[in-house]
């Protein structure tokens, strides 16, 4: 386990699943035939012995009903084959040093297949198909209104927090959300907005949202992304954590670059418009590192836009 990260963060459905996905990375790394040899080398023994130690702590999350990567899936996959896990996790089958080594292989051995690179390919066809389409649905919004603020937070839950929120009750806060903003006053009449759900090693699961007002109606963008982050908070009953990507300091770093892409974006200023298309897209980026979700309820979805509106001001 690693020590870098609090005892609770290791705890956490998020985490546990980076930890599978590392495991199965390491263990990916060597052949089948490696791990079939009578005396394994010190590298694959250390794995097998890690694994043997972390294994029933790491079936705690699998979920039959979930959709996983195809890497956690490879995972999962072999500890079912090899009876390990059930609908309600580990099953306490004798985890001897044969069964773990042959489980390795198992995984290496799915790892190497077609089916495995494929899915991996068609998870980063979907994301720059993402890409395209939120580049093209900000240049739309931008061209149609002569000035357009534009605001972006980030929401995620509090580190200590993250052991009781798995992606099933994050989506429960991220629909609560939605819905608060509708009924809310000042955020009925956003031109649109763009959002993505994510994972990362310390923010766990997290969204990156952005909202399209028309200039002549808002100008802060800072209290505007503020109201986002009290909502939030107040649905996650104060375990959620917001970024407000307006603060002073944070918008200095791209002013003083000449990149600044959110806050008051004009159609006439070429430089602006590109300087949002490109700070946006990072919310669908194909080489942003590892920061896809490793599990989601079947039909979930991760990206989403509002529809632009077809009139210009």
């Amino acid at each position: 386990m690693n020590s870098l990260f609090p005892s609770s963060l290791q705890q956490s459905e998020s985490h546990l699943l980076l930890e599978i996905e590392d495991l199965v990375s390491d263990i990916n790394r060597y052949p089948v035939p490696e791990w079939m040899k009578p005396s394994l080398t010190r590298r694959l023994a250390v794995i097998v012995e890690r694994l043997m130690n972390d294994l029933p702590r790491l079936c705690s999350v699998y979920q039959a009903d979930m959709e996983y990567t195809a890497t956690i899936d490879a995972f999962w996959i072999a500890c079912l084959r090899f009876d390990l896990i059930g609908i309600h996790g580990f099953t306490g089958y004798p985890l001897t040093y044969a069964v773990i080594r042959n489980l390795c292989a198992d995984i290496a051995r799915h790892g190497s297949g077609d089916a495995f690179r494929q899915q991996q390919l068609i998870r980063l066809s979907q994301v720059q198909k993402n890409q395209r389409e939120l580049q093209g649905y900000v240049a739309e919004i931008l061209q149609r209104y002569s000035k357009t603020l534009v605001v972006r937070v980030d929401l995620s839950i509090v580190q200590q927090y993250q052991q009781h929120i798995d992606i099933v009750q994050f989506r429960v806060f991220w629909r609560r959300f939605c819905r608060k903003m509708e009924d809310t006053g000042i955020f009925r009449d956003k031109l649109g907005f763009i959002w993505c759900i994510e994972q990362g090693r310390t923010k766990g699961y997290h969204i990156h949202l952005a909202l399209f007002y028309a200039g002549r109606a808002h100008r802060s963008g800072w209290f505007m992304a503020r109201e986002c982050i009290r909502i939030w908070q107040a649905i996650t009953n104060g375990m959620g954590y917001g970024f407000n990507c307006h603060d002073s300091n944070y918008l200095d770093v791209y002013r003083e670059k000449g990149t600044l892409g959110v806050e008051m974006i004009h159609r006439d200023n070429f430089d602006q418009v590109q300087h949002c298309i490109r700070t946006l897209s990072y919310l669908a980026d194909p080489d942003k590192e590892g920061q896809y979700l490793r599990v989601r309820p079947r039909g979930m979805r991760v990206f989403g836009k509002g529809t632009a509106e077809a009139r210009s001001v």
